[in-house]
């Protein structure tokens, strides 16, 4: 929540983006400057960016305002108070499956703002796919080819959401040595997720329907510490509490018959042809709280040692609310009264040094209603949420980490080995559709991993950085544990995690003279499973760009004069980027993919007053 501080001079700095599919973006910041000798000063920003799909017309808007006002209190205090408001209208990339990508390309678009289209594919449904069921070219062709038939895409996906965030910061310094810390926070937030749905009719007589996520959080919490130097030693402690309040309802409401009305979308209005079904309603309440005791202790000049705990208490309520009973509702509470962690880095020679990390982690339970989600109340049932109740445990992680530096003018370089004992991570295994998954929680019990970093940056001149890094990563699962939701025997022990490359490799060049400055990048992306099985995968690739700036320095009244050019995906690659937004299937296949960004090009000119 850290928010940069207001300028001691007043002043503004204004910046202005351009690029590929009406990609525009606009920033202004304004700095009061010291406003008198105590210090006081404030800025405000707003920023705007739209953009188009690269395969559709459906937009993303969003705009944000920033603002932070510091006011010091005497020579030993100070207060800052931040504020943030966000808006968002995104419209979703249709999501893919292997076969998709394989039978009918790479380009496939839900079909916003064509609502013929997505009525057409709806009124193919209720014949079941059946063949020459509509006019040739009355859809996209190959759709009679896969598996997904009218569900390959929908008529839109996608979400609007507001956020408000806002805390003040106390600082102050109760002796040389012993020094407080406050932090007071709130945040809210109301979003909107909608998907049309191809597999449901509307009353209205309509082939389809929208489904509608309406998602509500409230939390607010503090943080507060204390650090003391005595000596050798930088001794901190401190506590995090916060109350969060999730509610969520899905709900199925009606689209017009073509020709007879706005179709609901994105922005809304979702309610203009009324309520075809509810399908859930969750509430939860959660409570957070966490203590951290913590030494720096220097007893050489080239030798550090860090170490401490924390303990954490985590404990939600809630879940499916009346007239949802079927569905998961109940108490779970996350506890650990000793989390260690040590470190130690030991500069052995000049240029040299050698580090040691160990720690113990836990990942609290997360919340969320049912479907394609690691969370306990993600089940279909509350049978099934009863019986992992005694079964399930939170999360922890053992994590040991050794590597080696070496810096000087010319070359940085680095290794690390690391390994992870895992113990009860929790996996979502997810069959069905993408709008009706069938999917339990699974705990996975046991897993290890084991991996090594290394990089080498050298500077031959002044000018020119080449920058290279190699990581490597195995983990697998550890224990029998059947994955799957419905029946069969789909046995996780060795097999690997999903969605991570065993092998990242990164190389770049940077350049710079005088005002102008050149780089270029490329990654490269192994082999990553899709299945939990691991009987399907996603192809590695290559990932490059490239950019340029120059910059003015000062123009008449204007400083920091500057312009940049990116080339984002220089070489069209076709990539999988995310994987894994509907959940993992236990085997084989499922529509939960989505494509990388076509080659993109962007540019911004930014200057300051």
């Amino acid at each position: 929540m850290s928010v940069k501080d207001p300028e001691d001079v007043a002043g503004a700095k204004v910046s202005q983006g351009f690029g590929s599919y009406g990609m525009k973006r606009t920033y202004v910041r304004l700095d009061s400057g010291r406003l008198n000798k105590e210090g006081t000063k404030f800025f405000v920003s707003y920023a705007r960016a739209y953009e188009k799909k690269y395969n559709s017309s459906s937009p993303d808007f969003m705009q944000n305002v920033d603002s932070k006002l510091v006011q010091p209190l005497g020579e030993r205090a100070r207060m800052s108070l931040f504020f943030n408001w966000s808006n968002a209208e995104v419209w979703n990339y249709s999501d893919n499956s292997l076969e998709m990508l394989d039978k009918i390309g790479w380009r496939t678009a839900n079909f916003y703002p064509n609502y013929a289209g997505a009525y057409a594919a709806g009124l193919w449904g209720q014949t079941n796919g059946a063949a020459g069921a509509l006019p040739a070219g009355a859809l996209p062709a190959g759709w009679q080819n896969v598996s997904t038939t009218y569900g390959t895409a929908f008529y839109d996906a996608g979400q609007a959401t507001v956020d408000y965030l806002t805390g003040l910061h106390l600082d102050i310094d109760i002796t040389d040595r012993l020094k407080w810390h406050g932090l007071l926070y709130g945040h809210k937030d109301d979003t909107h997720t909608v998907v049309g749905d191809p597999y449901d009719s509307s009353t209205t007589g309509a082939p389809l329907a929208e489904d509608v996520w309406h998602l509500q959080q409230q939390r607010g919490g503090f943080t507060t510490s204390f650090t003391y130097d005595y000596r050798k030693h930088h001794i901190e402690t401190g506590v995090w509490f916060e109350n969060n309040r999730q509610e969520t309802a899905f709900n199925a409401v009606n689209q017009p018959v073509l020709g007879q009305g706005k179709p609901v979308s994105v922005t809304g209005p979702y309610d203009t042809y009324g309520l075809l079904y509810p399908i859930y309603h969750y509430q939860w309440n959660t409570n957070t709280f966490q203590y951290h005791l913590m030494d720096v202790y220097k007893p050489l000049d080239n030798l550090q040692l860090t170490y401490g705990f924390k303990s954490m208490l985590q404990t939600t309520s809630g879940g499916a609310q009346a007239g949802f009973s079927k569905l998961a509702h109940g108490t779970l509470t996350s506890s650990a009264a000793f989390l260690p962690n040590v470190n130690l880095v030991w500069r052995f020679m000049k240029h040299h040094e050698l580090y040691f990390d160990v720690a113990e982690t836990m990942r609290p339970y997360s919340v969320a209603a049912r479907g394609s989600y690691t969370s306990p109340w993600g089940v279909s049932t509350q049978d099934l949420f009863e019986q992992n109740h005694s079964k399930l445990r939170p999360e922890k992680d053992w994590v040991y980490v050794v590597g080696y530096r070496y810096t000087s003018k010319k070359i940085v370089a680095s290794v690390a080995a690391y390994h992870a004992d895992i113990s009860h991570r929790l996996l979502s295994a997810s069959v069905g559709s993408i709008n009706n998954p069938v999917s339990t929680v699974i705990d996975s019990r046991k897993a290890s991993m084991y991996g090594v970093d290394a990089s080498l940056n050298y500077y031959p001149f002044k000018w020119l950085g080449i920058m290279n890094s190699i990581s490597y990563n195995h983990m697998t699962y550890g224990a029998h544990v059947n994955a799957c939701p419905l029946d069969g025997n789909c046995d996780l022990y060795g097999k690997k995690m999903v969605a991570y490359p065993s092998i990242i490799y990164k190389t770049g060049m940077d350049f710079h003279y005088q005002g102008f400055s050149a780089n270029f990048s490329a990654n490269y992306f192994s082999k990553r499973y899709y299945s939990l099985v691991n009987d399907t995968s996603v192809h590695p690739y290559w990932f490059t760009s490239a950019g340029a700036s120059y910059d003015f320095g000062k123009i008449s009244v204007l400083k920091n004069v500057k312009v940049n050019f990116t080339v984002y995906n220089l070489l069209n690659q076709k990539y999988v980027s995310m994987m894994g937004e509907n959940g993992f299937p236990v085997s084989g296949d499922y529509q939960s993919l989505q494509r990388g960004a076509v080659r993109e090009f962007f540019g911004t000119i930014s200057a300051s007053y």
